[in-house]
């Protein structure tokens, strides 16, 4: 079948996919008009400048606010506790060795008590009392505000970081196996686990309020803590502090913990959009198999943010195929997190073989900068 003709046929099926899918009445998007009533027009053009062959994480713009003087170089761990914040310093600390401190947002410290163990590392805030893993002692300690140890659990095995508290359980972060843990408050029960986002080992853990955050030597990354994907990142040469080791989120900024500083940065993330495509049918195809894709749609900002959407398909020969015209502009409302079913059709006869990918994009629609893509690969077969 000739590339024209492939083309007319393709125009053909998805058209005939039932294209309320691409703006359901339960997600936001019901409310975007899709050019000429749905149908496809102008795919000439490139849905990108270059094919890709795997999935890209968005990439966060991450600038520093403000920065205030810890009260050493170690400061392994941090939390918020709605106004301030609370600094673990290491064993290795110069003046203050295995101290945890209070400190003001302008750096004055408030109070300071010793901790628990001999290698307090990440902090976390419950609302009411203070938690600190200690990679030595391998415990976590949870904490009165004064330093009374109230209670301890078992951390898991290896070299414990850092610690986040999601409202329910702890998160922590393992440096030897590189491996994020799920943590029953109660007793220390591993509820679940998943690898950390790069090969190099873990430091600091947040959370707010949906994903969790994860520092390490080469940059900050926001992950889905159902499934572990990174969602986002920011290498830490966007913010020129090196090494993030404490992290904590305060409503609405991310703090890092610096050694190479002994400082610690106020950081603005820019709260990108994000696509994420899932190939939920056949990914080897054939005649008759049942094709079908969703798109989940996140914006993480408190603000709506407009994008300009673009999702198509490329043929084997390197050919795309924009299924939503030249421009396809959407409001994202606040916090939305929806997926939904873009494609769901059974494989046509006829189709070229070779690799094919489903590709998408989120577009800032003025300045064309992208938000996020991702590609998704699959097979047709005879």
């Amino acid at each position: 079948m000739s590339t024209k003709a492939t083309l007319a046929l393709l125009l053909v099926l998805f058209s005939l996919v039932p294209l309320s899918h691409l703006s359901a009445a339960d997600y936001a998007w019901d409310k975007m008009k899709i050019i000429e009533q749905q149908r496809l027009k102008d795919f000439s053009g490139p849905i990108y400048s270059q094919p890709e062959s795997m999935a890209i994480a968005s990439v966060e713009i991450c600038s520093v606010v403000t920065t205030i003087k810890a009260p050493d170089w170690d400061n392994e761990g941090l939390a918020w506790d709605g106004g301030k914040l609370w600094v673990s310093e290491g064993s290795h600390a110069s003046i203050y060795p295995k101290t945890i401190f209070k400190v003001e947002t302008n750096g004055n410290p408030l109070l300071s008590f010793s901790a628990p163990g001999r290698g307090p590392m990440g902090l976390a805030f419950d609302n009411t009392n203070l938690w600190n893993v200690d990679f030595l002692d391998n415990k976590i300690y949870k904490l009165s505000d004064s330093g009374g140890i109230i209670s301890s659990i078992k951390a898991p095995t290896g070299i414990s970081s850092g610690l986040a508290w999601d409202g329910v359980n702890l998160w922590v972060s393992e440096w030897y196996n590189k491996r994020i843990y799920k943590i029953n408050p109660a007793n220390g029960a591993v509820l679940g686990s998943f690898p950390a986002p790069t090969s190099n080992s873990p430091y600091g853990l947040a959370w707010d309020g949906t994903h969790l955050w994860s520092s390490d030597s080469s940059g900050i990354y926001r992950i889905d803590p159902k499934t572990g994907t990174v969602i986002s990142s920011c290498t830490s040469t966007a913010f020129q502090f090196g090494e993030a080791y404490g992290l904590t989120w305060d409503g609405e900024f991310l703090w890092g913990g610096s050694w190479i500083s002994a400082s610690i940065i106020k950081i603005k993330v820019s709260m990108r959009p994000s696509l994420t495509l899932t190939l939920t049918g056949c990914t080897i195809c054939q005649t008759g198999d049942r094709f079908t894709v969703q798109a989940n749609i996140f914006n993480p900002s408190p603000k709506s943010i407009v994008v300009e959407a673009k999702i198509g398909v490329r043929l084997p020969d390197g050919t795309p195929v924009n299924l939503f015209g030249e421009h396809l502009e959407s409001p994202l409302e606040a916090g939305l997190d929806k997926t939904f079913n873009l494609i769901d059709t059974s494989w046509p006869a006829g189709m070229p073989t070779g690799t094919w990918s489903v590709e998408g994009t989120l577009l800032e629609p003025k300045l064309g900068e992208t938000f996020s893509r991702e590609v998704k690969p699959f097979e047709v077969v005879q």
